[in-house]
Formats: structure tokens, C-alpha cells, sequence
């Protein structure tokens, strides 16, 4: 199998993949979802069975602390570090808790890409995953009006931007929705056709040719739909915000 350049840890925890859960916050009429709750925090890894039915708990997007990086990093590859659960979660927020075989549900495709660092660094590497449209269709977000997401107006009825961040909450992106719409932005389970490592992002990365590394967060553990711009981490250490191509 092609190597695959790798580094940072920040954010990475080894996790089983029984345990994960993927919190989705902001979708409309999340109640009729089988995957629902009520309180999307009550998770803790390690504590509770790993169900169907089991939660997952990660730090409110505005409480996320500063200390994370990505596969954009300075510095070589580091050992992946154990989960450290921030003290002062957000409780009480409705949302969806998927699982990794909710997203392998959704249609599979492959993608070959060349994977850009901003460090100056660029590989190719094959993806395989679900588009993140196909996510939005599956779970679409709130919207004020009845716009079918298949629609052309779709890109009108959806919130402007989609905010990720890893399960410990200490890493954290933010993508314009037209980002999320491109047909070559994926939800990432497989690099170069072998299911993802825990170094690369086990068990679900975003990949987009549209950004740089900086901005295809590893682990996935928090998905929101918002409307106002969400908090980046590379752009509160100086980048810019968009890291677009």
C-alpha cells in the first residue's frame, strides 16, 4: 500500500471503533431519528456499553480549547495519544449519535486526489468514503423553509457554513457550505482502499482537494450546522480562515 505522509496528534485519541459515536447538532426534526437524543454529551469512552444506542461526549463548540493540530503539523509523526475528556462539557444538546456503519450506509464512493499541506508538501492518495452531500441529504439541517435538498435550491436552504471537531474538542474546522456541496468532499473511512488508521483519523476524516490539510480534520467526533462562522484553530493561531486552493 502507498505510504501516506503523516503528522500530528493533537486531537487523535485511540479509540474503538465500537465505541465512536459521530454528534450531529443542528439537523431538522432530529426526534423522528432513531439515532436521536435528547442530551448529546452523556457519552463518555470507556464508560458505557458499546451500543446502538450509546452517546458520545465532546466540548461545546464555544468552549473548545486552543490545542489541536491536524496532518498539517510542524514536526514529525507522534505516538497517538489516550482520550483526555475536557472537565467543562456542554450537557443538554439534541442531536443525532451515528455510528461508523450509519455512514457506510450512505452511497460509497472513491476519489483519487493530491492531499496539499501549507507547509509546501503535496501527495497522492486514494479516498474512499461518503460525499458529505449524501450526508446532507440523509441528515439535512434545519432549514426555515421547505426546500427539498435535491432541489436547485439547495445551496439557498442550507445553513452557510458546517463546524467539525475532534471527540476531546480540542481541535476544530469550519467549511463554507459550498465546500461541503463539492462533489469530491468526502466523509473519509478508507485511505488507499485499507480502513483508516488511528494516526490518520480512524474512523472518519473530512478530505476535500478544495482545502489544505489544515482544514481536513482527522477523527471526526462533532459535526454542527450553523450559521454563523464557527472558531478554527489555525485561523485563531494567524492562517487564514478559508486555507482554500
Amino acid at each position: 500500500m502507498p505510504f501516506f505522509r503523516r503528522n500530528g496528534d493533537i486531537g487523535l485519541a485511540d479509540l474503538k471503533l465500537e465505541e465512536w459515536r459521530l454528534q450531529l447538532v443542528g439537523i431538522g426534526d432530529a426526534a423522528s431519528y432513531k439515532q436521536f437524543s435528547n442530551d448529546v454529551t452523556s457519552w463518555m469512552y470507556g464508560t458505557n456499553p458499546s451500543t446502538e444506542e450509546s452517546v458520545e461526549v465532546i466540548v461545546d463548540l464555544s468552549k473548545a480549547r486552543p490545542i489541536i493540530h491536524e496532518d498539517d503539523s510542524k514536526g514529525e509523526a507522534a505516538t497517538t495519544k489516550p482520550m483526555e475528556m475536557p472537565q467543562d462539557t456542554h450537557v443538554g444538546i439534541p442531536g443525532l449519535l451515528l455510528t461508523i456503519e450509519d455512514i457506510k450506509r450512505l452511497p460509497h464512493v472513491e476519489m483519487v486526489t493530491e492531499f496539499k499541506c501549507i507547509e509546501g508538501w503535496s501527495e497522492i492518495v486514494h479516498w474512499g468514503g461518503a460525499r458529505f452531500r449524501d450526508f446532507l441529504v440523509a441528515y439535512p439541517p434545519h432549514v426555515s423553509s421547505s426546500d427539498d435538498l435535491r432541489s436547485a435550491k439547495i445551496v439557498t436552504s442550507l445553513p452557510e457554513y458546517i463546524a467539525f471537531q475532534t471527540p476531546d474538542g480540542q481541535y476544530y474546522v469550519g467549511i463554507e457550505r459550498e465546500v461541503a456541496l463539492h462533489p469530491q468532499t468526502l466523509l473519509a473511512y478508507e485511505l488507499n482502499g485499507q480502513p483508516l488508521t488511528s494516526d490518520h483519523g480512524a474512523p472518519l476524516r473530512l478530505v476535500t482537494p478544495l482545502k489544505y490539510g489544515i482544514k481536513q480534520i482527522k477523527q471526526i467526533g462533532r459535526i454542527t450546522y450553523m450559521n454563523q462562522r464557527p472558531r478554527d484553530y489555525w485561523y485563531e493561531q494567524g492562517y487564514d480562515y478559508y486555507a482554500g486552493l
